[in-house]
């Protein structure tokens, strides 16, 4: 079975495409087929990996019925990993590519594409719960949504469970949310710990790993590189426990449908 693992987030500025690019590249080297999808005209998986916006033939073309999803995966640096690009698109076609991805279903066929079977297939996602973001969470069986610790983020929470509880009532039944990742903590930063004490404490969809706020995401970026190609280091540890705590959440633990409402 794919398994389609959507990085979503109400809020901006989590993280999302350092986590969706960091996890995909570990689970490849843990030994699973992973294609990772970017689904965000601003494209910012290629800007992480110093790859033009126009480089690659992409979902745009795919959605334009120009090439298949088979045609534009794109082989990596390790042989388990393949990328799915945005593609080449105009920022005034940024509206049509929203309403034909959600309308025709693209992440739906993506996960259904024969190549990709058993694979696990990651969708980075734009910020908020528009129409890109919504026809993945349709698609996919499990969202992951990195949380930076601050109180903006703490207030939407209930957006997002809102919009996830639709989603899994009206549209997708078998989707399950993994829970809260949380990312860019740091531990010196008193309104940081009395935040992640009140997620802790109030919230039980959090999960073990936490990912530290760390220069090495800075020089990494700079580089064009994936944290985890940066060499050992315990930025890298956690995507190791990370996936690891995916995985067993998926395959071994039983992780409730319920979508709960946070207070």
């Amino acid at each position: 079975m794919t398994l389609g693992l959507v990085i979503a987030s109400q809020k901006g500025g989590v993280g999302k495409s350092t986590v969706a690019l960091n996890l995909a590249l570990t689970l490849a080297e843990i030994g699973y087929d992973t294609v990772l999808v970017d689904t965000d005209p601003q494209s910012a998986v290629n800007l992480n990996l110093g790859k033009g916006e126009s480089q690659f033939q992409g979902l745009a073309q795919v959605i334009m019925g120009q090439v298949t999803v088979e045609e534009t995966l794109l082989p990596t640096n390790h042989p388990r990993l393949r990328l799915l690009p945005k593609g080449r698109l105009a920022i005034h076609a940024v509206p049509a590519f929203e309403l034909r991805l959600y309308h025709d279903r693209i992440p739906e066929k993506i996960i259904e594409t024969p190549c990709l079977k058993d694979s696990i297939v990651i969708f980075d996602t734009p910020a908020g719960m528009g129409m890109i973001t919504r026809a993945a969470l349709r698609a996919g069986t499990h969202v992951l949504t990195p949380f930076r610790p601050d109180h903006l983020n703490l207030r939407s929470m209930n957006q997002l469970m809102e919009t996830l509880a639709y989603i899994q009532a009206e549209e997708n039944p078998n989707l399950q949310f993994l829970g809260f990742i949380l990312n860019m903590f740091d531990k010196k930063r008193n309104a940081h710990q009395r935040v992640v004490t009140k997620l802790w404490c109030d919230i039980p969809l959090v999960l073990d790993t936490v990912l530290p706020h760390s220069e090495l995401f800075e020089v990494a970026q700079d580089k064009k590189l994936p944290v985890v190609l940066m060499g050992p280091s315990p930025e890298a540890r956690r995507f190791r426990q990370l996936a690891e705590e995916i995985l067993e959440r998926v395959g071994g633990r039983e992780v409730s449908h319920e979508i709960r409402q946070l207070v």
